[in-house]
């Protein structure tokens, strides 16, 4: 569901944050992957990231058009409430979204939703459909320590 390419970069992007800022931006989604990431942050703290729109605007109409998703690293494991309620709102906008978190435990976060119709009362509603944790850069983050998996106790993974 994600290239190593977009890996790649969240790598390389993760390295201007110091100190586990949080940094974001907007998934270009082709036949089911996740195929590129727009890194676009307005501003950035140890708590909270606010997302911009010049980089974004400065990708190719085809390629904007392709934007079903976002990624943001956070300080937490799994989703807070207002990831929740922006994947709800994502969701509602494009038919579908996609979600990429870096957690706090250095694993990548990938989520899908859809909008879709409760097959009994037939009422509007928001469908996760795939969820899958995997790791990242082979290490485990706790914090600001790196610990590398070759000496990562094996019964906690």
């Amino acid at each position: 569901m994600i290239s190593n390419q977009v890996i790649k970069k969240i790598i390389e992007e993760e390295k201007k944050y110091k100190w586990g800022k949080e940094f974001g931006g907007y998934l270009i989604i082709e036949n089911n992957e996740v195929k590129d990431i727009v890194f676009d942050v307005e501003s950035s703290s140890y708590s909270e990231v606010q997302f911009g729109v010049e980089n974004i605007m400065n990708v190719p109409e085809e390629e904007r058009d392709k934007v079903r998703g976002w990624f943001h690293k956070h300080s937490v494991n799994e989703l807070s409430q207002i990831d929740v309620m922006t994947i709800m709102e994502l969701t509602k906008f494009w038919g579908d979204c996609y979600t990429v978190v870096l957690q706090r435990n250095g694993c990548l976060l990938l989520v899908k939703t859809v909008y879709g119709t409760d097959f009994i009362f037939r009422q509007p509603m928001i469908i996760e459909i795939y969820r899958k944790e995997i790791e990242y850069n082979g290490r485990r983050k706790y914090g600001f320590i790196n610990i590398p998996k070759s000496i990562w106790n094996s019964q906690h993974r």
